[in-house]
């Protein structure tokens, strides 16, 4: 069954308009009465990805549901009843596909032959053949491969099955459901039923502890202080092989030098600058290399030691955006953001300062401009920096709906005609994510305008007062000022950019920490809460299993999935454990597994207590086989 993140309602009609009706019909033939009733919001319960807050029984009843509900002539049926109980599969097999849809066309498959003989015609396939066909009667009589087939089955049922008659299998008639049109639900059930956790965001500006860890995975602050003195060494000379320019131009340190003393000393200056500059580079590539492993490592083993609620209640695609896209930032665009406004506030300062030297009286002019531009910035960067986290969480849908239309979901799209619905659903969600872009970028056209309307303002009032300078000023400090105060309206501009964009990428910093500090499996253990005990070598060896008043649930705030339970299984013991689906048969396996934890209670094997054991312990001790098996990529 293909069941996608969306409440039931949503999973069943699948963009259709809701008739009641069809609707209610749909959940009593598909027995779906009672099992909505347990649910915190009945049919507007959300379901999580891969439908992980659903018994498989469950979901195939869900995609039964929406078969219904797509009034078809044809039905095309793959064994729907596998994953069902034999008195849920008798009461669909005989209201659902046997009276319901007795108008359509039905091909049923299935390897449960108990529903054969309902059925108008039978087709029985051997080898990628037909080994015969016809009627239930026919068949008996002149297939001996369907004779073999029901002799098996037959066989393998045994008397007590035999014994019971298809009344007796469909006397328990499913709960009826009323539904609420409306989808109406109390504030409670809504936080009940939202299994998958809205994704948070931080507010307001980046927290220093954010920078701080950065700087620490960088290499601390012996790394980060190498780097902030490389660049003001390397600024310093830029300014120092402008001076001596002016100093050369006006013979400064008087007629006895020649030109090869100012040329080597300026080609000196250069290359000072260059060595300095380059070995800065290094320094800042590696710097932003080990960063991004160090992030990435840090995320990645917590997220592999994370608890499966974990991964029950945050949607893949969440996680895929924090390994792609803040990754992509945090390798590619934090560290030049970081080192183009370094070098822009370093250029800067050593502009005024030149500026300053030069007519000092220019820069009472410049203050107030100064802070035109730290409030243009302050005001443009809580805009900006609000509208990039919203654009990073606007991102997580469209990966989770891309991938839950892979695979299973292909095969039902294309077979209930769903190219368009998903395709609607899709262009909304890019839709909302492409409109943060849009806000950013007319925002940083709203910042683009007064940042170059200030810039022009302070050209303007350096050019003013070296005019009215001209009987102070020497022609080549004249120069010199002006060049630098050409300067710094693309320097004003570059860092109030540079700076913001460098606050937008540590908010990918600041998500990939927000990952990095999930709650991992064995948290107790980890904080000495408990302490581990090593069990024998030959633990567990008789396979005494005790269940004591037994409390489990998916998460916290979710109501128990087992309730007190308590039974004890003997050594050696074969104990089946049987129940309506839904009923807790999976849930209790995973307690064992401490997949999930108790609330309360405790499990022993053999008289140890298994919360005691490291996990790893526990469950390389154990085997199961699960009721989905996985398989991974590679040779048998």
């Amino acid at each position: 069954a293909w069941i996608i993140n969306a409440s039931i309602r949503d999973n069943i009609l699948m963009g259709k308009p809701l008739d009641e009706a069809l609707y209610r019909k749909a959940l009593e033939v598909c027995c779906l009465g009672r099992d909505l009733k347990q649910m915190p919001a009945g049919d507007m319960t959300e379901i999580g990805e891969k439908g992980v807050n659903l018994s498989g029984g469950q979901r195939q009843r869900v995609s039964m549901a929406r078969a219904v509900c797509s009034e078809t002539d044809v039905y095309l049926l793959d064994d729907p009843l596998s994953a069902l109980d034999a008195r849920v599969a008798k009461q669909i097999f005989k209201k659902c596909i046997s009276e319901h849809m007795r108008s359509s066309t039905v091909i049923f498959v299935t390897n449960r032959v108990e529903f054969v003989h309902s059925t108008d015609r039978i087709v029985v396939l051997e080898g990628g053949r037909v080994a015969g066909q016809g009627d239930y009667t026919t068949l008996l009589s002149e297939s001996p491969a369907f004779r073999s087939i029901m002799s098996e089955q037959s066989a393998s049922e045994g008397s007590s099955r035999g014994a019971e008659t298809e009344e007796e299998l469909v006397e328990e008639e499913d709960e009826l459901y009323d539904v609420d049109l409306g989808g109406a639900q109390s504030g409670k059930d809504a936080k009940n039923a939202a299994l998958i956790q809205k994704e948070e965001r931080e507010e307001g500006s980046v927290n220093t502890k954010v920078i701080r860890g950065y700087i620490g995975a960088m290499g601390g602050t012996v790394v980060f202080g190498a780097i902030a003195l490389m660049y003001v060494l390397v600024q310093c000379l830029r300014v120092l092989g402008t001076v001596w320019l002016g100093w050369w131009s006006e013979e400064r340190l008087g007629s006895g030098y020649s030109v090869v003393f100012y040329l080597l000393v300026y080609t000196a200056i250069g290359v000072s600058e260059q060595v300095i500059s380059l070995c800065n580079q290094f320094t800042v590539g590696f710097g932003g290399v080990w960063a991004a492993e160090e992030l990435h490592s840090g995320m990645l083993g917590r997220l592999l030691y994370a608890p499966m609620q974990f991964y029950n209640s945050t949607p893949i695609g969440r996680v895929l955006n924090r390994f792609s896209k803040d990754m992509s930032d945090v390798d590619q665009n934090l560290v030049t953001m970081v080192t183009l406004f370094v070098r822009g506030m370093l250029q800067l300062f050593s502009a005024l300062v030149v500026i300053g030297i030069g007519t000092y009286y220019t820069l009472a002019g410049f203050v107030p401009m100064m802070c035109g531009f730290y409030w243009t910035w302050r005001y443009f960067q809580e805009t900006s920096r609000e509208l990039k986290r919203m654009d990073s969480v606007a991102r997580s849908p469209l990966y989770a709906h891309f991938s839950q239309c892979m695979g299973a979901g292909l095969v039902s799209i294309r077979s209930f005609g769903l190219e368009s619905y998903m395709a609607g659903i899709l262009a909304n969600r890019m839709d909302a994510q492409v409109r943060f872009n849009l806000m950013l970028f007319s925002a940083n056209r709203w910042l683009g305008i007064r940042l170059e309307t200030l810039g022009g303002l302070m050209i303007l009032a350096c050019a003013v007062m070296a005019v009215v300078g001209k009987d102070v000023l020497s022609a080549a400090t004249t120069g010199l000022v002006l060049t630098y105060a050409l300067q710094i309206t693309s320097l004003l501009n570059m860092c109030v950019r540079v700076a913001s964009m460098a606050e937008n990428s540590l908010n990918s910093v600041e998500r990939i920490f927000a990952y990095g500090d999930v709650d991992v499996e064995e948290p107790r253990v980890a904080s000495g809460e408990i302490k581990v005990i090593t069990p024998p070598s030959d633990w567990p060896s008789t396979g005494h299993i005790q269940f004591d008043n037994v409390v489990a649930t998916y998460r916290a705030d979710l109501p128990p999935v087992l309730n007190g339970l308590s039974f004890t299984v003997a050594e050696r013991e074969k104990v089946g454990i049987v129940g309506r689906t839904g009923a807790g048969k999976s849930s209790l396996l995973l307690t064992l597994f401490r997949i999930m934890e108790l609330r309360s209670g405790r499990i022993s094997i053999d008289s140890v207590d298994i919360s005691k054991l490291s996990l790893h312990t526990l469950r390389s001790r154990l085997s199961i086989i699960p009721q989905e098996p996985v398989l991974f990529m590679g040779t048998i």
